[in-house]
């Protein structure tokens, strides 16, 4: 029955799988083996409710049960106790030192990694540090097991958010690291790495790098089974692929459509959302449109799609979706559109699972939030931008190849002058990005251009034309 469970689960038959459930849970002698069924348990439950928070305590209670009880909302002597006893096991070493401990089997961290996915979604980092920080104790005592680098990559995930930016790259490196070491779990493998290259990696190295290794996390799902992880390894090498100003050409387009077809002929219909307001957003840029700022076109339709959305899923589209439109309000010069996604884009929080989801994002709030502050004499937006400015400020200090050209490229545009925007040039140009290469150049040349400087104007104009075409953005 612990077969069939796992079989079902992985190939989405959650009915059936909860029948075997039910019938080990009735005849099973003792909770070693009750554990697999209490674990498939949260995770049908999840999946067919999509409620973490309930899937989160039931988790809680699930470890409980297992002599592994986790505070629930954990206060402040909470946390302090528990680091202080991480600390104690860690001895003063820091995490890579966990790489080489002997591999043995630890059921729990199972468990752990599983509920630790679903506890990030519904926001309970606190109890996801305090379950991960026991884990590392656990293994420092009796060894490291194969999820434990899934476990490290999702601690990474909430210290970015904490703002412990060094902290939590470190801990993304020691999980790809750790991940090597079970390259026979392709799986658990690709799932570590997916964490690490998702959310941490592309916070220090290059978005080129980690759409790379994204993608080939896509394939490693996608052999194992795992249809829904392929997806959101698909998503991430997406927003990475755009965070690096790769080229919008046939090929790309080409990927869409294959995953695009992939989800349908896997059920998965309502994840092609994101792909087709992806590829719309690519379309848009590719090819000449009446209205180049609105999302309405042979890929996507935004109104239509919004309506059709359960509340929850509907916030977070409309949050990519306002995203993508105000990239091409600022690129497209639409200042009425620009306005409008700022105002919606205010509201939600400078946090993302996702790296270069995050990195598109407040890039270009904060360019369009400078660019209107200026042009309206608007202090809420300039505050805006300030916020922008020092998220990439704290990633260029640590040497972050994503960071170093929007930070110069912000600050150009905050404080136009020959100065800043010559630095900001010699930035971009120094980084693998065509798009911020292609507009800081245009910026600088419509600067020149108001200082009456046209003989110069024309050459940054002209070589911003060059790099819009050797990017593919022909719209």
């Amino acid at each position: 029955y612990k077969a069939v469970i796992v079989s079902d689960y992985s190939l989405g038959n959650l009915g059936h799988a909860m029948v075997a459930i039910e019938k080990v849970l009735e005849h099973a002698k003792t909770q070693n083996d009750k554990f697999i069924a209490y674990m498939y348990r949260m995770l049908c439950n999840c999946d067919q409710s999509r409620d973490y928070n309930d899937a989160t305590e039931e988790g809680l209670r699930i470890m409980k049960m297992l002599g592994y009880g986790i505070p629930s909302s954990p206060n402040k002597v909470d946390m302090m106790k528990e680091e202080m006893l991480l600390n104690v096991s860690l001895r003063s070493r820091d995490f890579s030192f966990l790489i080489n401990l002997p591999i043995k089997d630890q059921p729990i961290l199972e468990l752990i990694d599983h509920w630790s996915g679903l506890a990030v979604c519904c926001s309970r980092e606190k109890e996801v540090q305090v379950a991960t920080w026991r884990a590392i104790r656990h293994s420092i005592d009796h060894g490291i097991d194969r999820h434990l680098p899934s476990l490290l990559a999702s601690l990474g995930v909430v210290y970015k958010k904490q703002g412990k930016l060094k902290k939590s790259y470190a801990l993304g490196k020691v999980a790809v690291l750790m991940a090597e070491r079970f390259c026979d779990h392709k799986e658990l493998n690709a799932n570590a790495r997916f964490r690490a290259y998702a959310g941490l990696m592309g916070q220090i190295e290059s978005f080129e790098k980690c759409a790379d290794c994204l993608l080939q996390c896509a394939n490693d799902f996608e052999l194992a089974g795992k249809f829904e992880l392929s997806f959101l390894s698909h998503m991430g090498y997406f927003y990475s692929y755009f965070a690096s100003g790769l080229p919008l050409n046939s090929l790309l387009e080409s990927k869409f459509l294959a995953v695009e077809d992939f989800s349908r002929r896997t059920n998965k219909i309502s994840l092609s959302v994101t792909f087709q307001m992806q590829r719309q957003f690519a379309c848009n840029l590719r090819k000449v449109t009446k209205f180049p700022t609105e999302l309405n076109g042979e890929a996507f339709h935004e109104r239509e799609m919004l309506e059709t959305l359960d509340d929850n899923i509907k916030v977070q589209t409309l949050r990519d979706s306002s995203s993508h439109r105000l990239q091409l309000a600022y690129i497209f010069g639409d200042e009425e559109c620009m306005l409008s996604m700022l105002g919606i884009l205010a509201s939600y929080p400078f946090t993302d699972a996702l790296a270069p989801r995050l990195h598109n994002r407040l890039c270009f709030v904060g360019l369009g939030s400078f660019s209107m502050g200026r042009t309206r004499n608007d202090d809420s937006l300039m505050e805006l931008g300030e916020t922008c400015l020092l998220y990439f400020k704290k990633l260029a200090k640590l040497g972050s190849l994503n960071a170093i050209p929007v930070h110069a490229m912000l600050l150009a545009v905050k404080s136009p002058n020959r100065d800043t925007f010559e630095n900001a040039i010699e930035c971009c140009m120094q980084s693998s990005a065509t798009h911020l290469k292609a507009l800081v150049n245009e910026r600088y040349g419509l600067f020149l251009l108001e200082n009456d400087d046209q003989p110069l104007a024309k050459k940054y104009l002209a070589r911003a034309c060059a790099l819009y075409y050797e990017w593919g953005a022909n719209g």
